[in-house]
């Protein structure tokens, strides 16, 4: 999970990033002329000139979700970067926000959105690849499960586990165990 910001001092560019699947949220806006960003609302708000009121179409989706969706925000002016999506800033920032939300494969004046990730990209190309029986399903779901572990046993800390007595747990510490080959 990560939502980030990175300027590429050479190129003039700003690029904002959110995780695949949406976990980390990102901001960004408008504060008065200023372009604002961050994972959370509250920090923006201590920005001056922060828009105050609230945006009422994102109000209607709050009480019909119990959240306000991506792209928008609860704010107007501010939006919420969509999950698998980069907004490119290339330029000076408008004195104006958008409108509407920008979405994937949109732009406004020097900023652009796209997804660099598709589930159903994922899916559609999954589709294409049969499996003859049912030994290779289990291999290449090993496989895979191997390698998520993987990736996230690359600490700088520590590593541990929390056992609920499940099987999702018990699979994964003995997943850790295998690619480690160290006791857990």
């Amino acid at each position: 999970m990560f939502a980030l910001a990175l300027w590429d001092r050479l190129a003039r560019l700003l690029f904002l990033a959110r995780d695949r699947i949406g976990e980390q949220p990102l901001y960004w806006g408008w504060a008065g002329r200023d372009l604002v960003f961050g994972s959370e609302l509250k920090a923006l708000r201590r920005y001056p000139d922060f828009p105050r009121e609230i945006y009422r179409e994102a109000l209607g989706l709050y009480v019909r979700y119990a959240y306000v969706p991506a792209p928008w925000s609860i704010h107007p002016g501010v939006f919420k970067l969509e999950p698998s999506c980069i907004l490119e800033l290339s330029g000076p920032v408008t004195a104006a926000p958008p409108t509407a939300p920008l979405r994937p494969g949109g732009s406004f004046e020097g900023l652009s959105i796209r997804r660099y990730w598709s589930l159903a990209h994922l899916v559609a190309q999954g589709a294409q690849e049969r499996f003859t029986d049912e030994g290779e399903v289990i291999a290449a779901v090993e496989a895979a499960l191997e390698t998520a572990v993987s990736r996230q046993l690359i600490p700088d800390v520590q590593l541990g586990a929390f056992l609920s007595g499940g099987i999702d747990s018990s699979l994964v510490v003995a997943l850790m165990r295998k690619v480690t080959d160290v006791p857990v």
